[in-house]
């Protein structure tokens, strides 16, 4: 049986346990998504000025400045927390979810 969504996210919690965050990690693990949203933008922005609605175009672009600027500081308070956060995780819990193992996936005597 496939894993579930907690027990990847538990192996990637603990896969992370002791690595230090910095924005850049979280950069790195969400490249692809900030990527397709960068296009989606920079295309409507170019679309809104080729029509020529210039202020819809700067002000779109803008707005797109602003989510990045956002998503940075977000990454920056996650990364701040992340040693208060790892001591208010329940390691051995985390483990035994990580571990789990489900009565169809084991070898039938």
């Amino acid at each position: 049986m496939a894993d579930t969504q907690l027990q990847t996210k538990c192996r990637q919690l603990l896969a992370g346990r002791d690595t230090p965050t910095t924005p850049l990690f979280y950069l790195v693990h969400d490249w692809r998504r900030q990527l397709v949203f960068a296009i989606a933008y920079v295309a409507v922005a170019a679309a809104l000025w080729s029509i020529n609605w210039r202020l819809a175009s700067v002000a779109f672009f803008a707005f797109f400045v602003g989510r990045i600027v956002r998503d940075i500081r977000w990454w920056r308070a996650l990364a701040k927390e992340w040693p208060t956060t790892a001591e208010l995780i329940d390691w051995p819990r985390v483990e035994a979810i990580a571990n789990e193992t489900h009565e169809e996936d084991l070898p039938v005597a």
